[in-house]
């Protein structure tokens, strides 16, 4: 499974603590949105590594969206207010990708739920994968894992 940069995974834990959002998740999300990728744009113009959309952007003080600290700011700022605005995780991922609004119209795209079950499945193999790695360091060290 591949992995991003550990500047980014360093900065992925401070941000998410800062907002007590899991780390693992907004690795999923990142994984997901953006592959990894800072300069990330999508045809419908998201940016970045959280693919922040520029009216999200600039609700989150997002002012450089390619610049990775600004945009996991502003990506993390706005999942935990999701997470906080709706029930579950999933519905979360979904508000955060479909937009809150149409989430909760129920309005939902297919594409928007297939998004939610892809991130959470990311989550659960980064959070296994972590777990490994705690029970045999040296195994994962070695670069056994690819």
């Amino acid at each position: 499974m591949p992995k991003l940069d550990p500047k980014l995974q360093s900065l992925i834990l401070d941000i998410s603590f800062e907002h007590d959002v899991d780390p693992s998740l907004v690795e999923a999300l990142i994984m997901r949105e953006s592959g990894g990728k800072a300069k990330a744009r999508s045809p419908k113009g998201a940016m970045g590594l959280m693919q922040l959309m520029p009216s999200t952007a600039r609700e989150m003080g997002v002012t450089k969206p390619y610049d990775p600290n600004q945009n996991v700011k502003g990506g993390v700022r706005y999942l935990a207010q999701m997470l906080r605005d709706f029930p579950t995780t999933e519905e979360a991922l979904v508000a955060y990708n479909a937009g809150p609004t149409r989430a909760r119209s129920g309005k939902i795209p297919r594409s928007s739920r297939r998004y939610a079950t892809q991130v959470s499945a990311h989550q659960q193999l980064l959070q296994l994968q972590k777990e490994l790695e705690e029970r045999n360091p040296t195994y994962w060290s070695k670069g056994v894992q690819e």
